[in-house]
């Protein structure tokens, strides 16, 4: 499946978490302009009302104002971390710095936007990486899961063979002296 085709098969679903309106509508504006994909938005007015909205709901990614409606971005950054650990978010700004950057990429962020400098191209560019990125996670993760699964499978199947061989014979099967018990006469 090529790239196009990938992101072309269903909507994103995007949450825009932003206390400011005429910044929510500018993303959406943006995105409605790509020609590879559409979108759905989202507008969360508050982090509070983003988190429930994520919570309740499936998206593909979120786009994190630093400051929606005077709450922390980063924390709820790191809310949004605990509720949907496997939906990117990228945190966006219109006061960007190499701390908050920084901050940002700790409490889990999968890119920093200054506002200031934005564009179509930036932001779409942006969201296909990070659901990119997210999706090669994911399949590392199941292969991982899978490969200790095998490793579990392989170590404690032996272990159980060998365990069985050390026994003495009537552990490994107690009730066989009862096979021949008819033949036993009471006194």
């Amino acid at each position: 499946m090529s790239t196009s085709e990938q992101y072309s098969a269903f909507p994103i679903k995007v949450p825009v978490i932003d206390d400011d309106e005429s910044d929510a509508l500018l993303v959406e504006r943006m995105l409605r302009g790509d020609s590879v994909s559409d979108y759905e938005v989202v507008w969360a007015r508050s982090g509070t009302e983003g988190l429930v909205q994520c919570g309740d709901l499936y998206f593909d990614v979120c786009l994190l104002d630093h400051d929606p409606s005077r709450e922390s971005g980063l924390d709820v950054l790191k809310d949004l971390r605990e509720i949907v650990p496997n939906m990117p978010v990228i945190f966006l700004t219109g006061f960007g710095s190499s701390e908050l950057d920084r901050q940002a990429s700790a409490a889990g962020a999968a890119d920093f936007l200054d506002k200031n400098e934005l564009t179509p191209s930036l932001l779409v560019r942006a969201i296909r990486y990070v659901i990119t990125w997210q999706r090669a996670l994911n399949e590392v993760g199941e292969a991982y899961a899978t490969m200790e699964k095998r490793v579990r499978d392989r170590t404690v199947e032996p272990y159980e063979t060998r365990r069985m061989a050390e026994l003495p014979r009537t552990a490994k099967r107690p009730y066989r002296f009862l096979a021949g018990a008819e033949s036993f006469r009471h006194v």
